[in-house]
């Protein structure tokens, strides 16, 4: 059990560097294949249901009418504590393959996803010391993503948007005034070029993606004075993506791709003496606030007021995944490499199926309705660092083309 002070430290001190900012917990991945990238996921064109913690623009879907679910628990903070938990679950309904004047393919999709960090049992003190009831502190928050992604069928161009609708509640005290309910939203956008084939290299696939998020858009924050009330933690995300595909045999290949993104929580401290407690908070203007993209999208270097997140990712034969990356926040203090492997057990049969050559393996009718895949990452951090030992893993259950199997 901690007391409500150490939790106070532990989350304006070593969760991140946003003293300033109110829900700060908003701020945390839960994805496990995006954390194994370094936190990035903004721009990174990808079938992952959890991508839309970054950027809630059109993730890729499976074929026709599909449902997705994954949940995802994890030790949080383990150097410092021992029972601070994170956990979060998310559902998605969507659907592929919509034409629209036979020159576009449309998709769409409605995410459910719930956020819980608990921050386990307090011990409540009155004015002399004295131990009295216990309560459980935690912070959560409820979202539904609205997204809508599209494809040309003539050009190897893709489109996605997306906005994001959250309820944040933060019970910090059993006291009047220790709980908070807040209300947030996040929009973003996606444009990709995806499998570009120059002429005369028919084996080769080239790729490029640009992301763009705010995320945790809302009013100001306050438990008890309205006065002292904190900024939402408002935060834009930009990045570019840029990939490569060498295809060996029935479309079976090597995907590598490398990720650079920067983001910035935006929000500026005024110090005024005139003002009643010596300063004010106020959100920037402009939607990207201080990033700059040569400098922190292409050269990665890092500012005290924005973090670089760099990824890179091998995919092999469709069905393996290794990932590395590295975040760097300058102002948190904060620089951490990542690592993570993710596997689609769906396109390791049929990756079976032409090894053994086995030709009904890969035909098998399951496969065009069921897949399942598996991602795994952690951060690596010095010794002692409050960040390190932070591991993340899930399981996506995936049912597709639902649509042929009634009509």
């Amino acid at each position: 059990m901690k007391k409500l002070i150490l939790l106070s430290i532990l989350i304006t001190t070593f969760l991140f560097a946003v003293g300033e900012a109110g829900a700060i917990f908003l701020t945390i991945s839960p994805s496990p294949t995006m954390n194994g990238l370094g936190g990035s996921g903004t721009s990174v064109p990808t079938a992952d249901i959890y991508s839309s913690y970054f950027n809630p623009a059109q993730p890729l879907l499976p074929n026709g009418l599909s449902f997705q679910s994954s949940d995802m628990k994890t030790d949080w903070l383990p150097n410092i504590a021992s029972d601070l938990t994170l956990e979060y679950d998310i559902k998605m309904i969507g659907y592929n393959g919509f034409s629209l004047l036979d020159r576009y393919l449309l998709q769409f999709s409605i995410s459910r996803s719930y956020t819980y960090l608990n921050l386990a049992e307090q011990i409540g003190m009155d004015e002399f010391g004295n131990p009295t009831s216990n309560w459980n502190s935690y912070m959560s928050a409820e979202a539904i993503t609205y997204s809508l992604g599209i494809k040309s069928n003539n050009f190897p161009i893709y489109l996605g948007i997306g906005r994001t609708n959250k309820k944040a509640t933060q019970v910090l005290s059993d006291m009047v005034g220790g709980t908070s309910k807040d209300e947030f939203y996040d929009w973003g956008f996606r444009v990709s070029i995806d499998n570009y084939i120059p002429p005369n290299f028919k084996d080769l696939g080239l790729s490029y993606s640009l992301g763009y998020s705010k995320a945790n858009i809302g009013d100001f924050i306050s438990f008890v004075d309205v006065s002292q009330a904190d900024p939402a933690p408002t935060t834009a995300r930009l990045g570019m993506t840029f990939g490569g595909e060498v295809t060996f045999y029935n479309n079976l290949g090597i995907d590598i791709r490398f990720i650079r993104e920067a983001d910035e929580m935006m929000i500026e401290t005024i110090i005024d003496s005139s003002l009643t407690n010596g300063y004010e908070h106020k959100y920037k203007d402009g939607l990207l606030g201080d990033i700059d993209i040569g400098k922190h999208i292409i050269d990665g270097r890092a500012d005290k007021d924005v973090t670089i997140h760099k990824g890179m990712e091998i995919n092999l034969f469709n069905f393996y995944s290794i990932r590395k990356g590295k975040l760097i926040d300058l102002a948190g203090k904060v620089e951490i490499e990542t690592e993570g492997y993710g596997i689609n057990y769906g396109e390791l049969i049929i990756l079976l199926s032409y090894f053994f050559e086995n030709k009904s393996l890969r035909e098998m009718k399951i496969l065009q309705y069921l897949n399942i895949k598996y991602n795994y990452s952690k951060d690596i951090g010095e010794r002692g660092h409050p960040r390190g030992n932070i591991s993340y893993d899930e399981i996506t259950v995936s049912i597709k083309n639902i649509d042929n199997l009634f009509w």
